[in-house]
């Protein structure tokens, strides 16, 4: 058992006197008074620590070895006992999953089957998380727990568990409403475990795309006082964003503020030599810096001195380089320094010396020695064997319709970018498929890069070669995200050059992939984690080989890695150019059309801020691939989403295509292409139809770029199946899930119909939420999102400065639309301080106030006198005392009454919403929405 001593020791020792993040302490501290299911699951929970560069230990993140295993044993379902599919003595691993309840007790024999249920239970206790402030829900809570009981067992665990944990979440800040199910039992703690734990795996794959936004997180925590809480936040948010100057700020801000200034003026150094690599430098802000790092660091002004003495002085020598021509020293120079400075300034002088030399300094590593399997973690089963200079691997008997596959993965782990490359042997007839592995967690779990080997035959047509960027989830579950086809030989080639080279490089979040040095395509991913795992190849049902398998690991946030793939990807898109035919990430250009046929298009931006299909195809080729019927099938399940529809036929179809849409109707809108050549039309050539054949479609994102282009992925000769998707729906649902377009269409319905005739009432309260919810919208998809987000700001603005809008609205005799004011700040969650208070009360306990009250009360008995016409006189009479009361309000009641005398029902409207008038003014006059 790894008891609390033994990580004192491990943590003392064997990492020689590293400092630790805060969670690591906090650990020790719970290790060292656990007992039984308790010791087990913090001993598993240890194994997810990461040492970052900096000598500091980020915690939670998941050890996958259990996570996955768990997940998929609560997916089969939960044990009814302790013994449920176990046998006596067994330390066999059930198909089930333990309960909460059954590990708490903990009435079983330690054995493997505990070890990742007891992970799983601590590590969501430790990181539970309401996604809406960031705040860790049983943190504490579960630290009282241990501390008072040392994880309690047997008879009487469960109600204990649940007195000092479950009835103790921690409190939501203030301002935020919470995201999260907070169970009560033990028993109801079942399925909120299982849900988080299924929805981490799925991040951690890519399944479902999460941005952790750990600024915002971190800046809750603060308001909160979990400066523990903040820290790691932070922590986390400059693994993502390292040069976000914000972020850095407030981080050193904070650690100003807990006495911590060796860290706070590293940030803030690097914080300043950001602002000062802007484009246009911040000035006032640097010069604040300057001043906080005076204070702080009293040899500061020495520092900066002697930093950009010895800056100017390597830049000098790394101009003369670059004057000399020596290009390659001035690249190792300015990279040494740039990075052991953290120095911008230094990677130009980077830039400048790789666009000369046209060089890298990046060393690749051969993964294979062409002798043996060194180095690979080689499977049991025989299938990979090293043969001279290539890696051969076999697979059983080949066959279409099997899609199994096995791995050989590196023995290597890189925490910062990375590439693989291999040249790959395919051949049709001999293996399905075959390619690279990266960001591997388990055996059905991983990214990859995929070769399908060109001949197939399908509809007696031979088809090409593909390569497909893949995501495995699971065991029958995968995200083909794009299908591209290769540049292939002349057919009497074919099957003589069999040598294909596929590499791919990872660059952050953005994955680049290529093949015969060719561009393929890219992706970003959501976020650093699933890209993270063991790397290697695979190879399917079959026969194939690998040869110059080699890898190249680059040091953790290497800005060289960035500037040399923007080089690297400038050279194979020159301005306004496509990347050897790809537009993927560009906006490509508008179609030229001899005619439309069905409708008319001028622009993208003319549809406004949609996403878009640009579907290249000829008759010929709808004939062998139908399409009509998948884009009419499209354009009905994704019209509501806002999805436009454009079709551009090969210009030779021009005289054939108003009969061939009677009978093969194609949604959207249709035209012909600009026929420049015998067989060659412009848009065609333009979009490279000559490598990538037809049909050819790309998909643009709401700001008009290529967010995916490629085969749909429809076999020749067949019928088109209803029930069969294509390669474009991940991508597209994709689309639909990140710009959030499914929910923008639900809140726009709840906007138009709820939010703004709550608005013109001066009901608040019903139209805050829609308010809100915009802020989570990219302004730019829809005006009536930039309108929310707008009117939300506006009133923030006045809320913060409402000593000024109380001057203002006193100015006008207008006080009680400040009493409503105040009220709105409470909903919004702007807290007003003591000071703020008592100067606004003396503004709601003036005259204007206590007239407007008395207005309200000369109200009440002018229904019985309004109806029937009962007693004008006495309702004349009303008015005309109300107009004489001080302020704004009583005047303008007195008015709208006038105005209605003679219409019954208009007048009693008028009385009954009085007291809605200062919220009805605020609203329409004052604030203008």
């Amino acid at each position: 058992h790894f008891t609390g001593s033994a990580v004192e020791t491990y943590m003392n020792d064997s990492m020689n006197g590293v400092l630790f993040h805060e969670a690591a302490h906090q650990f020790v501290s719970l290790a060292t008074n656990a007992s039984g299911w308790l010791n087990e699951g913090l001993a598993s929970f240890f194994e997810g620590c990461q040492l970052l560069p900096n000598g500091t230990v980020l915690m939670n993140l998941p050890a996958n070895h259990r996570l996955f295993p768990l997940v998929k044993r609560m997916e089969a379902g939960w044990m009814a006992d302790v013994t449920d599919g176990l046998p006596p003595g067994s330390t066999e691993t059930p198909d089930k999953a333990p309960t909460f309840r059954i590990v708490l007790e903990n009435e079983y024999e330690w054995g493997p089957p505990w070890y990742a249920p007891t992970w799983g239970l601590v590590y969501f206790l430790y990181n539970y998380q309401d996604t809406s402030d960031g705040r860790y829900v049983y943190r504490a809570a579960f630290r009282e727990f241990v501390n008072k009981s040392g994880g309690r067992v047997g008879k009487g665990a469960v109600r204990n568990f649940e007195e000092v944990v479950l009835e103790n979440p921690s409190s939501v800040t203030k301002g935020m409403t919470t995201a999260v199910q907070l169970p009560r039992t033990v028993d109801e703690v079942d399925e909120v475990w299982k849900r988080w734990l299924m929805n981490l795996r799925d991040e951690q794959v890519g399944r479902v795309e999460v941005e952790y936004p750990f600024h915002a997180w971190a800046k809750h925590a603060i308001t909160r006082g979990d400066t523990a809480d903040a820290i790691e936040f932070f922590e986390k948010g400059l693994r993502e964003s390292p040069r976000d100057p914000d972020l850095l700020i407030d981080f050193g801000e904070l650690l100003v503020e807990e006495k911590n200034r060796d860290r706070a003026a590293k940030l803030l150094r690097r914080a300043i030599q950001v602002l000062e690599a802007a484009e246009v430098p911040d000035e006032g802000r640097i010069a604040n810096l300057d001043k906080t790092l005076s204070k702080i660091d009293p040899e500061h002004e020495t520092l900066r001195t002697v930093r950009d003495e010895l800056l100017a002085s390597y830049g000098s020598v790394v101009q003369g380089y670059l004057s000399d021509g020596l290009n390659l020293m001035a690249l190792d120079l300015s990279w040494r320094t740039g990075n052991d400075f953290n120095d911008p300034g230094m990677f130009d002088y980077f830039e400048e010396a790789t666009r000369r030399s046209g060089k890298t300094l990046s060393i690749w590593k051969l993964a294979y020695n062409e002798e043996n399997l060194n180095g690979w973690s080689a499977s049991a089963d025989g299938v990979f064997t090293a043969v001279g200079e290539t890696l051969a691997s076999s697979f059983g008997e080949y066959s279409p319709e099997d899609y199994q596959f096995r791995f050989l993965t590196l023995d290597t782990v890189t925490s910062g970018d990375f590439s693989l490359e291999a040249e790959v042997q395919a051949q049709h007839g001999k293996v399905n498929f075959g390619g690279i592995v990266f960001g591997q967690k388990t055996g059905t779990d991983f990214q990859s890069v995929l070769f399908l080997p060109p001949g197939r035959v399908s509809g007696g047509i031979e088809q090409g070669g593909f390569v497909d960027l893949v995501t495995f989830f699971g065991s029958d579950e995968f995200k083909t995200w794009t299908h591209s086809p290769v540049e292939n030989p002349a057919t009497e080639e074919r099957h003589t050059r069999t040598w294909n080279r596929l590499r791919v490089d990872v660059t952050g979040r953005n994955v680049d992939v290529w093949c015969n040095g060719e561009f393929v395509t890219s992706k970003q991913y959501p976020n650093l984690n699933v890209l993270r795992g063991r790397l290697g190849i695979l190879v399917g049902k079959g026969d194939m080989r690998f040869r110059n398998v080699r890898y190249l690991a680059r040091p953790d946030q290497d800005r060289g890695a960035e500037i040399e793939r923007e080089i690297r990807m400038e050279a194979f898109a020159p301005a306004g150019e496509s990347r050897g035919g790809s537009w993927l990430g560009m906006t490509p250009p508008f179609p030229k059309v001899s005619e439309w046929i069905q409708g008319e298009r001028k622009s993208w931006q003319e549809v406004g801020l949609a996403p878009q299909l640009l579907v290249l195809w000829s008759i010929n080729q709808n004939d062998l691939v139908p399409l009509d019927g998948w884009l009419t099938k499209l354009k009905r399940e994704y019209g509501d989403y806002g999805l436009e529809i454009l079709c551009i036929a090969e210009g030779w179809d021009g005289d054939r295509m108003e009969d061939y849409l009677a009978s093969h109707p194609f949604p959207g809108t249709v035209g012909i292409d600009e026929v420049i050549a015998e067989n060659v039309g412009f848009t065609h050539d333009q979009y490279a139809i000559k490598r990538f054949n037809l049909p050819r479609v790309l998909l643009l994102d709401v700001d008009y770029t290529v967010a995916w282009e490629g085969d749909p992925g429809f076999r020749v000769g067949e019928p088109w199946d209803p029930d069969a998707e294509s390669y474009l729906k991940a991508p597209l649902d994709d689309l639909l899930e990140r710009r959030k377009l499914r929910e923008v269409v639900s809140w726009r319905e709840k906007w138009n119909v709820t939010a703004l005739p709550a608005m013109s009432d001066g009901d608040l309260a019903t139209a805050l939420p829609f308010l809100q919810e915009a802020q989570d919208y990219d302004w730019k998809i829809h005006t009536d999102i930039m309108e929310a987000q707008r009117r939300l700001a506006d009133l923030e603005g006045r809320l913060q400065s409402i000593l000024r809008t109380a001057e203002d609205l006193a100015q006008e005799g207008r006080e009680p639309a400040l009493d409503v004011l105040v009220d709105w700040a409470g909903l919004v969650g702007v807290k007003l301080d003591k000071k703020t208070d008592r100067a606004l009360k003396k503004h709601l306990k003036g005259g204007n106030t206590s007239a407007w009250k008395k207005a309200l009360s000369a109200l009440k008995p002018l229904p019985k006198k309004i109806r029937g016409g009962k007693d004008p006189e006495g309702v004349q009479e009303a008015i005309a005392k109300i107009q004489e009361m001080d302020g704004a309000f009583p005047g303008l009641l007195a008015e709208l009454l006038t105005n209605h005398l003679d219409d019954e029902g208009a007048l009693l409207e008028v009385v009954e919403g009085a007291e809605a008038l200062p919220a009805n003014w605020l609203i329409q006059d004052y604030l203008g929405w």
